[in-house]
């Protein structure tokens, strides 16, 4: 340090001590007590402090302490200043590591502005150190040789810089989390081998956040090894509940019973990636089935791959059958991007008969800042999906026909608190579909009602080849853990702008057989009604009820939910 601290003895460390104050040190308290060697040092370190903080980089503290003189029973000690002046600018002269900082005089000028503090030293080592981590250096030191006086009120500082080697991973460490620390290296860049620095440890922690695979990701520190070299990363995660349940039923009035029930499981044998499977029926011989993988980190890269396998039965009229490989990734905070290719055909089986394949190219932006994640109160999510491709259809006595393709679809959702446990949600969403013909196939209709929206109506009681879907709710927060109950009110409106075809069989008037009870005018719609979420030890049980305007209670439409993550 530039103010110096000296203690010279040759008495017992137990010895009692009578302080004498030499020059340079004004009156303090308790001057005539009886000290330990403990206590004075302290005194000194508190007097050389607050010299540093005048500005008195030259001045020295000097502590000396002697034996006892004969037939005294206390030691003596002598507390002295030497004087300097108070130095207000300070000129850098850095030694060391020219070949890595060739401008460290100047790094540190910038960093401490030429002030003399302690505080304003410190920034500009710490510059320094920064300057050569941005390097590769992590384990690069910077510190204060000498203090020289040049003038009046300016030192000249001899500051010494020592980069060291440069610092590579050696090991990764997740603390608790049972993901493997290769699968956490691949996601988030830190892998063996790799230079540490600054960028590359704050780039990593925005990839395991933006993963969605963490609930929280602390502060990523290094801990030096054996071999400087070489370094241990330390990354605080916490897991999300990766793996989950969610089973409903749907009560209706003369609409029989509707489900839904998926399984997803998440970080199989601690790798990160996930599987799932998904049922929904939806009344009248409509159901729909899918099976889904997904790659958290491909072939070592930040996207993320996911092939999924689906299949749509309208017992009546058709089966559908879809393939898609999706690729995503995230470019900047809370954004993903995405493209997939897919595959689908179609085999009809009710009035009309024949084949179909679909190929498509889907391109999708989303960005997300809803929390907290169970039961949002602030932010915004907005996503926009695009579709093109080209379809095939084969149909007895039809010539062979070709035609494109066109799926766009748009979703926002935001929330505002209105209380301390209160919160205004809102939600929208838009459908549309454009094929080249005069008629639309009856797997590509967009639809409404129950579980899609319009919770006050049977599933999928409304269709159209353009949806728009609204709702507004008002919760009150009861947990921390999805605990809400509210009321809400559902807005949708639907057009279909072509005769339905199915096969061979064109021109459907309001669709037969599996669409017989799927409203296909266009118009408005609404419903109304309220619900509760409650979190219980196995998991969160929900009960919607709900109402369409005009419609007696008989006819109310009651939803049962049960989810479980583990």
């Amino acid at each position: 340090m530039a103010v110096l601290f000296v203690a010279v003895s040759t008495a017992r460390a137990d010895e009692r001590y009578r302080l004498t104050l030499g020059p340079g040190v004004e009156s303090i308290s308790d001057s005539s007590a009886v000290w330990t060697r403990a206590d004075l040092e302290r005194l000194a370190a508190r007097l050389r402090d607050r010299l540093l903080l005048e500005g008195r980089i030259g001045a020295m503290v000097r502590l000396t302490l002697a034996p006892a003189a004969a037939g005294d029973s206390l030691s003596l000690a002598l507390l002295t200043v030497r004087s300097a002046p108070v130095t207000s600018a300070l000129l850098p002269v850095v030694r060391g590591g020219e070949d890595l900082v060739p401008d460290g005089a100047q790094v540190f000028l910038q960093a401490s502005g030429g002030r003399a503090d302690p505080r304003s030293i410190q920034d500009g080592l710490q510059a320094l150190r920064a300057a050569a981590q941005t390097r590769g250096r992590f384990g690069a030191e910077a510190s204060i040789d000498s203090v020289v006086p040049a003038a009046a009120d300016t030192a000249r500082a001899y500051i010494a810089l020592h980069p060291g080697p440069p610092v590579a991973i050696d090991s990764l460490d997740v603390g608790g989390s049972t993901m493997r620390p290769s699968v956490v290296g691949s996601i988030s860049g830190l892998t063996r081998g790799r230079v540490i620095t600054p960028e590359l440890l704050d780039d990593a922690r925005t990839r395991l956040e933006q993963s969605e695979l963490f609930a929280s990701v602390g502060a990523i520190g290094v801990e030096k090894g054996l071999d400087p070299a070489h370094a241990r990363v330390v990354a605080p995660l916490v897991e999300n509940r990766l793996s989950r349940f969610e089973g409903a039923l749907g009560i209706q009035n003369q609409g029989g019973v509707t489900g839904l029930f998926d399984l997803a499981l998440g970080n199989i044998g601690g790798s990160g990636r996930a599987a799932g499977a998904r049922w929904a029926g939806y009344g009248e011989g409509r159901s729909e089935y899918a099976a889904r993988y997904r790659e958290p980190t491909l072939l070592g890269t930040g996207l993320d791959a996911a092939l999924s396998l689906e299949a749509q039965v309208a017992d009546s009229l058709y089966t559908q059958t879809k393939w898609s490989l999706d690729l995503s990734g995230r470019p900047f905070r809370n954004a993903r991007l995405g493209g997939a290719i897919r595959r689908s055909g179609s085999a009809y089986t009710g009035a009309g008969r024949g084949t179909s394949a679909t190929w498509s190219l889907e391109g999708r932006m989303a960005w997300r800042s809803l929390a907290p994640a169970e039961n949002p109160v602030h932010g915004m999510s907005l996503s926009l999906t695009g579709e093109a491709g080209r379809r095939t259809e084969r149909y007895p006595g039809f010539p062979r026909a070709t035609r494109g393709l066109l799926r766009a679809a748009a979703a926002w959702e935001a929330a505002h608190p209105t209380g301390s446990s209160r919160a205004l949600y809102a939600a929208v969403r838009a459908e549309g579909i454009s094929l080249g013909g005069d008629a639309l196939p009856a797997e590509e209709l967009r639809f409404l009602g129950g579980s899609e929206g319009l919770r006050g109506h049977r599933d999928r009681e409304f269709a159209g080849d353009r949806i728009l879907a609204m709702t507004l709710e008002h919760r009150w927060i009861t947990g921390p853990r999805g605990g809400r109950v509210f009321v809400f009110v559902d807005g949708a409106r639907h057009e279909l702008t072509a005769p339905i075809e199915a096969g061979s069989a064109r021109g459907l008037p309001g669709g037969t057989g599996s669409l017989a009870r799927t409203e296909l005018s266009g118009g408005w719609d609404f419903g109304y009604g309220a619900g509760l979420r409650s979190p219980i030890r196995a998991g969160t049980v929900g009960i919607e009820l709900g109402l369409s305007p005009g419609a007696p209670l008989r006819e109310s439409k009651l939803h049962l939910r049960y989810a479980t993550d583990w």
